[in-house]
């Protein structure tokens, strides 16, 4: 389920919460392969690329080098498939159109979705910074 809105999001949480939780030894099973799998961490990632964005492997590295392998906002490096210790690597798009913006880490992506991906609201926290 690739959930869009804010409804099917929490319906999503709600149901793989209650998976793992009825199943904790497949869920363990699933996240031990994660961790000591870099093959299976790659294949999953990129399942996810395309079904969340349309983006192949490449192209996600191909717009990754264009931004010189750094987050557009705070300009640290990441990956999109990151080790331990290296931020990773977030498509970021506009919710409305599906449009992608470019790649950003982890905290910047999410900073720019709690103030709602809106630039009067970013104009208003950078004006609460100054």
């Amino acid at each position: 389920m690739n959930a869009k809105t804010p409804e099917q999001k929490a319906k999503k949480v709600a149901y793989t919460k209650a998976w793992r939780e009825r199943h904790p030894e497949k869920s363990a099973e699933y996240w031990q392969r994660w961790r000591s799998k870099p093959d299976y961490r790659k294949k999953k990632r990129s399942e996810a690329l395309f079904r969340n964005h349309g983006l192949s492997w490449d192209e996600a590295h191909y717009l990754l080098e264009l931004q010189g392998g750094t987050c557009a906002l705070c300009f640290k490096e990441v990956a999109i498939l990151a080790p331990p210790g290296m931020r990773s690597a977030h498509i970021d798009h506009c919710h409305e159109t599906g449009v992608i913006r470019g790649v950003l880490c982890v905290l910047c992506n999410t900073a720019l979705g709690h103030l709602g991906d809106t630039p009067k609201r970013l104009r208003a926290g950078l004006q609460y910074l100054e």
